[in-house]
């Protein structure tokens, strides 16, 4: 009863409405999911306060590795974790589909569990295209360096968000 009575007092505006003013939102078909608006496909959307949801299907021997490194830290820090690996980015093994012109464009990064680059100019990898070999080859490289982050470094504090007033 009280929004019957609250839709008779709401009064139309003066201004006429014309032409495509307000846009709709894009309609999906068949089982795409609808991205909301406002998020990057490449941000780690999956990151609550509760750990790091994976936001695709990874190799499971990637996916065993990682868990536990994405669950302490919620991204990949590729850098550190080749430095007490004691490797390079080009000691990491290739996928041949994702070389072009001779140079590496495979995303590390979304391959091991969260690419956070907004514009990230490399290759993400399908879970298709990421086959056992490749799997085993990367998780034995960087085992190293994923072990001795998780034991040294300490998880990045919670952000805290500004109270308003």
């Amino acid at each position: 009863q009280w929004l019957t009575k609250l839709n008779k007092q709401v009064k139309t505006p003066a201004i006429p409405v014309t032409g495509n003013q307000f846009s709709l939102p894009p309609v999906h078909h068949g089982n795409q999911q609808q991205q909301p608006r406002g998020l990057n496909p490449f941000t780690p959307s999956g990151l609550t306060g509760l750990g790091f949801v994976w936001k695709m299907s990874p190799h499971p021997k990637i996916k065993e590795l990682m868990d536990p490194y994405l669950q302490k830290f919620r991204k990949v820090m590729l850098n550190l974790v080749l430095k007490y690996a004691n490797c390079q980015l080009s000691d990491l093994p290739i996928l041949d589909k994702y070389v072009r012109d001779g140079k590496n464009g495979l995303c590390y990064n979304h391959t091991l569990g969260c690419c956070s680059g907004r514009f990230c100019n490399l290759k993400h990898a399908s879970p298709t295209d990421v086959t056992d070999v490749f799997a085993t080859n990367l998780c034995n490289k960087i085992r190293p360096g994923i072990d001795y982050v998780l034991k040294t470094f300490d998880a990045p504090p919670e952000k805290k968000r500004k109270r308003e007033e």
